[in-house]
Parts: structure tokens; C-alpha cells; sequence
């Protein structure tokens, strides 16, 4: 009979507990999901990635028995740090995970993971709030200093702003916060997702779609901010994802560390014009 041990299965548990911090970032981010996802090009050894950026071409006119000119490209390049590292570590001693009733390093993976998700989805908003461009046009709109109320004449003024940019009308998104929901849900030209929700997979914090933007209301936009903007509006990209460690701590602590790990980065593109961000100021 051939005996397996905890060496044999280590992989088989590393496995299990990489799937469970996967699956609590599936279930609790909900920026994350709506931006564009760069992790592929986070290789190892690199510290930043850059986006080529240029112009547009521009068809000419043509004469018969005349050259046209040619046009010349000039590139340019949005550099992405990857340089925002965060870990989560707990130690838990052996008295109180003997003496607890709980699986205590599955509550502590649960509670890791959706800090993780958490803390990507307040960086991707701050860095999509901070990104808006202020040179004409603005794409910082004051909507709610005079009044707090998001209206349908705000949203489809914000909606042209995008729309003069000539930012694609596909995969747009309005992130709310949860102060703004009962406003949006009476605004004429919403469809609640519970009425298409059956038949399609929902965004995290998706609650209906309204003048081509997907809605999404969440905790972490503030209650006097709307964000609106493409998928392409920023970049998100993890360099290392989150990784799940475990060892025993100094002898003298009778414990153990767990440890959550993450380094990533995000960047916004084409200067801020493929967002507006309506807030109080």
C-alpha cells in the first residue's frame, strides 16, 4: 500500500487556495472587471509598460496625374508604472486556531481576498477620477454643485463629451455611488438589469444600462462623483497576482503567518478625453 502524505498533496492544496483567492476577486471586484486588462504584458523583469500612441490618418484626395502627399505618423508613448505592491499579513497563534470553532485560514483567505479586490478596485478609481482631461473641452464637470440630483439632462451632456471625442459606443460604463441609485432608477430610459440579467452574465455591481452606458453602483465611488468612460480610458495590468503564502513564525510566537501578496499598475490613456468625471467641484 503506498502512503500519501501532506507532500503529495501540497500541490492539490496550493491549487485549492489559489482558486479561492481567484473566486473571492470574482465575486467582490467590481471596477476591476470594466477597465482594460494589460497582465499579459506585466512579464517578468519588467518594471513599467508602454503604449504607443499617434495620431490619426486622414484620407486625401485624389487628383488624376497627381501625387498625393504623404502623411507623416509622429509616435508617442502612455508609460505604466507597475509599481503599487500590497500585502495583507496576519499571524494567528496556535491557541486560537486550535480553540476556535471557525476554519480560521479559510476566514482569513475569504477576508484577504476581498480586501485584495477591494484595494484594486479604489486604485483603478482614483486613478480614473484623477485622469479626466481639464483642457477644452473639460471633462471635469461640475454636475452637482448647485444640486446633488443626477439628472437625464446631466447624463446625456456627459454622454456628447464622450460622444465628440469620438469614443467607441461600445463598452462604456457609468460608475455611481450608492447615494445616486434611487435617482438613476426613476430616470426614463433606464432598463433595470433584472430585466436582461437572466439571460446574460452580470458586471459585480451592475444594476441596468442607460443611454449606451452600463451602471455600476458601488461602495467605493463617492456619493457627490459619476464616472463615466470607456473600457480604454485606463489600463490595469498585475505584474504579480495574488499570491497566498503560509509558514511558521518564530519559534517564540507559537504561530503562523499567512500572507497575501499583489504588485500592480494602472494608466490612464489618450490624455483623459475617454472619461468625464462629473463631481461637486
Amino acid at each position: 500500500m503506498a502512503d500519501m502524505g501532506v507532500t503529495e498533496t501540497s500541490a492539490t492544496g496550493l491549487a485549492l487556495v489559489a482558486a479561492m483567492v481567484q473566486s473571492q476577486l470574482i465575486v467582490n471586484a467590481e471596477l476591476m472587471f470594466t477597465i482594460q486588462d494589460e497582465s499579459a504584458r506585466a512579464v517578468k523583469g519588467a518594471k513599467s509598460i508602454a503604449f504607443p500612441k499617434t495620431g490619426a490618418l486622414d484620407p486625401t484626395e485624389k487628383a488624376e496625374n497627381t501625387a498625393t502627399t504623404a502623411q507623416v505618423l509622429t509616435y508617442a508613448v502612455d508609460t505604466m508604472n507597475l509599481d503599487q505592491h500590497f500585502q495583507t499579513l496576519v499571524r494567528l497563534e496556535d491557541i486560537a486556531a486550535v480553540q476556535s470553532i471557525l476554519n480560521v485560514e479559510s476566514d482569513i483567505i475569504e477576508r484577504a481576498g476581498k480586501g485584495m479586490a477591494k484595494k484594486y478596485d479604489t486604485a483603478i478609481y482614483t486613478a480614473l477620477k484623477a485622469s479626466a482631461s481639464a483642457s477644452a473641452p473639460d471633462h471635469t464637470v461640475a454636475d452637482y454643485a448647485a444640486s446633488g440630483a443626477i439628472t437625464r439632462a446631466k447624463i446625456l451632456a456627459n454622454r456628447k463629451l464622450l460622444n465628440d471625442q469620438n469614443v467607441p459606443k461600445s463598452e462604456r460604463f457609468m460608475v455611481i455611488s450608492t447615494e445616486q441609485e434611487s435617482e438613476l432608477l426613476n430616470i426614463d430610459g433606464f432598463v433595470d438589469a433584472d430585466k436582461y440579467g437572466s439571460r446574460e452574465s452580470l458586471l459585480n455591481g451592475e444594476i441596468g444600462r442607460l443611454f449606451g452606458f452600463t451602471v455600476i453602483c458601488t461602495t467605493t465611488c463617492e456619493s457627490d462623483v459619476t464616472l463615466y468612460y470607456h473600457r480604454s480610458a485606463l489600463a490595469f495590468a498585475r505584474q504579480v497576482e495574488p499570491t497566498w503564502e503560509r509558514q511558521r513564525a518564530d519559534l517564540a510566537y507559537l504561530a503562523d503567518d499567512y500572507s497575501l501578496s499583489s504588485l500592480f499598475g494602472v494608466k490612464a490613456m489618450d490624455a483623459g478625453k475617454r472619461i468625464v468625471v462629473a463631481s461637486a467641484s
